[in-house]
């Protein structure tokens, strides 16, 4: 167009599953080699994309296609990245033990900045309890009486109720400003709660999240793997519906 990055189209309807669709599925257990397969067969073919040529009035355009892995979770993050344990950080290595070290994290680079690309996984509980995105958002839309309840400093809550919702919102962010804003965060948190490590999804919102933000062309909210967790209701359909119910043999 003009040699300027420019948006042509945004997606209206960040992280919406009407949007999504599954390339594949598989009906195998989630272990590692079978996550190292598809991670392999999804780069060939990304690597096999052809340019789509346009003709408009007279003007020739070519559309390069540039994708990014972005829709997993932690663990299959771990997989690919070759990440020691669920106690380490996929993006700079430290462990646990590390995290509270904000000083020597800061001179850390990344092992690989292509790991950035993965963007930042929020924390998801699991579904045999109340613990569901619903509450979540009471929980940090009323941080006082969460404090009361919790005993977890009022000022820790809210600034992480924030930080939660910067990174959800779908809007293009300063890179700078939330560095600096969940630097003090996690200042805060080793001065109030130094006696407990820091988990590793915290520590990269805090630490990491300012470099995804630098190197993602694209608003952090749209990097996230909501629309493939909102799908698995449609994978159960599928297998309620679609599938065979008896055996094949008579």
């Amino acid at each position: 167009m003009s040699g300027k990055n420019t948006a042509v189209w945004v997606n209206p309807m960040t992280s919406s599953p009407k949007w999504c669709r599954p390339i594949r599925i598989r009906y195998v257990k989630e272990t590692a080699p079978v996550v190292q397969e598809e991670f392999r067969r999804m780069k060939m073919e990304i690597s096999n994309l052809q340019p789509t040529f346009l003709d408009l009035q007279n003007n020739s355009i070519s559309i390069q296609h540039r994708m990014l892995f972005t829709m997993a979770d932690v663990k299959i993050m771990n997989i690919i990245t070759s990440t020691p344990s669920n106690k380490h950080c996929y993006i700079c290595r430290a462990s646990t033990a590390l995290f509270h070290n904000l000083s020597e994290l800061q001179n850390m680079t990344p092992v690989d900045e292509e790991f950035l690309d993965f963007g930042l996984n929020k924390p998801r509980p699991g579904s045999a309890n109340s613990n569901d995105g619903n509450t979540a958002r009471r929980f940090f839309k009323n941080p006082r009486v969460a404090s009361e309840i919790t005993g977890v400093s009022e000022e820790l809550i809210t600034r992480l109720g924030n930080l939660l919702v910067a990174i959800s919102c779908g809007k293009f962010l300063d890179a700078e400003r939330f560095q600096r804003y969940a630097y003090k965060t996690a200042q805060l948190y080793v001065k109030k709660y130094g006696w407990y490590r820091m988990p590793p999804t915290l520590h990269k919102l805090l630490l990491h999240g300012h470099e995804v933000i630098q190197r993602s062309q694209f608003p952090i909210g749209h990097l996230s793997e909501e629309p493939q967790e909102a799908l698995n209701k449609e994978i159960l359909r599928m297998r309620r519906n679609h599938t065979r119910k008896c055996s094949r043999y008579i």
